[in-house]
């Protein structure tokens, strides 16, 4: 997604334009169990089982074991004398403390008031899924192990006028191929320059780019700081709001003759509206509320700034994200009922996220890689055919908008950037599968494991041009 003097479609997020991210990976959207968790997108009420088509479980409630020590998987919770909850190890054996006075204080509150109190969420991180169809190595796709001698030294492409900010996961190299005629990079060179932010996220945020290696670009992406406050307030506001609605329904069943059920399930909504305030006011990351900001998230996996709104002379500045979003499907809440008992709440909930880490199935694509978005329309400037789906792809497609917008002057729509991407990656795809030449392959990546690298293609420009 190009940021430049041109308007551009689609791309007004609170009134701010941002970048591209693929269509597959949307925020989940969980269903609201009644009016008051409308606002809570995350904790449906049933217990021990799994309620249809949210992929949210509760599970039951955990019993303490000896001395005790409350066992939740692999964490464990240890209560003192007093039946207050004081620290939980993680797998790891790292412990946390918690402020046994705020634990004090949330009992008292809950027997005061004779409703369940959420005392503390422990976040259970989980692996990242990777985005797309699973491969192998293969004679297709083999394991490059040693880099190509081809690839460009950092002087080399600072004679050129590129710099890469490199992030700690892996290393971006670029292929002297790529500054030839029609390549993707033939306009750096050396009479204007770009910085290319290679960032371990799957979402180009300023949380990503916080170490003082990105400090040349950091400050493109702070208003953005802002814009997650702002959204991080309303929602806690909006919460609030449903957190009243929950609590009066409780407590007009607790003063009626309301069966024992209905009266549990509306104890169980207020709880999960209250876990859901706590969330947001001390668990969400930036860039998980980033993800809910967005409806459609396919736009921050990649950012483009001309030299006009870079603030860096004669400056182009390309974002990429070539990492992990580690979303937090599963945690453990503290609570204590209205009898002054804590309780653990052990909840596990499944959420799209998205993982552009190089690894070895992005090397060597072709068309058969990647999955096309069925809703996109070519009549629609903002529509996405492919959307960001491997941080080589996101790469060229910003350099694409460069070369356009430098050479031609003129705006391009997302769909056919797409559209004609996907054509120059059959291009080096053939030429791979025919003559075993990889030379069309201008972007490698290292393996975050040290294990080799991956080889990516680039769009031939002419192609894009012709289409522009």
């Amino acid at each position: 997604m190009r940021h430049d003097a041109e308007p551009q479609p689609g791309s007004n997020f609170l009134g701010r334009p941002i970048s591209r991210r693929g269509f597959l990976c949307r925020s989940a959207q969980f269903a609201a169990a009644g009016l008051a968790l409308s606002a809570c997108g995350g904790v449906a009420v049933e217990k021990e089982k799994t309620q249809a088509g949210t992929g949210i479980e509760i599970t039951q409630k955990i019993e303490a074991s000896l001395d005790n020590i409350w066992e939740v998987g692999a964490y464990r919770v240890y209560l003192d004398a007093d039946g207050l909850p004081y620290k939980y190890a993680d797998p790891a054996g790292s412990e946390v403390f918690f402020d046994v006075g705020k634990m004090q204080r949330a009992r008292n509150f809950a027997l005061l008031n004779q409703e369940p109190e959420v005392a503390y969420i422990i976040p259970v991180a989980e692996p990242s899924i990777k985005i797309g169809i699973p491969m192998t190595v293969s004679p297709d796709k083999p394991n490059i192990k040693d880099l190509p001698q081809d690839v460009l030294s950092p002087a080399q492409l600072a004679a050129r006028g590129v710099k890469i900010i490199q992030a700690d996961n892996t290393n971006l190299y670029i292929r002297r191929q790529a500054f030839e005629e029609g390549g993707p990079m033939e306009q750096f060179d050396g009479s204007r320059k770009l910085v290319i932010a290679v960032v371990n996220s799957s979402v180009v945020v300023p949380v990503a780019v916080s170490d003082s290696r990105y400090s040349e670009v950091a400050g493109l992406l702070a208003p953005l700081d802002t814009t997650i406050q702002k959204f991080k307030a309303e929602r806690i506001a909006e919460i609030s709001e449903n957190l009243g609605e929950a609590r009066d329904n409780y407590k007009k069943s607790q003063k009626q003759k309301t069966p024992v059920s209905i009266l549990e399930g509306l104890e169980e909504i207020l709880t999960d509206v209250k876990a859901c305030k706590y969330r947001y006011e001390n668990t969400l990351t930036d860039e998980e509320l980033l993800i809910e900001l967005s409806n459609d998230v396919r736009n921050e996996a990649g950012l483009y700034y001309s030299p006009k709104y870079s603030g860096i002379a004669d400056t182009a500045v390309i974002f990429v994200a070539a990492g992990t979003m580690r979303r937090t499907n599963e945690e453990i809440q503290i609570v204590f009922g209205t009898d002054g008992k804590c309780a653990l709440r052990r909840l596990a909930f499944t959420v799209p996220y998205g993982d552009f880490t190089p690894n070895t199935a992005d090397s060597f694509p072709n068309p058969n890689d990647f999955i096309k978005n069925g809703s996109a329309k070519e009549d629609d400037p903002k529509s996405y055919l492919y959307g960001a789906q491997t941080a080589g792809q996101i790469l060229w497609h910003e350099l694409v908008h460069d070369k356009l917008i430098w050479e031609e002057g003129k705006p391009n729509s997302e769909y056919e950037t797409d559209e004609k991407a996907m054509e120059g990656i059959r291009n080096g795809s053939d030429r791979w599968r025919i003559n075993r030449d990889n030379s069309g392959y201008y972007f490698v990546f290292s393996l975050p494991n040290g294990d080799g690298y991956i080889l990516t293609s680039a769009m031939p420009l002419e192609t894009a041009l012709k289409a522009a």
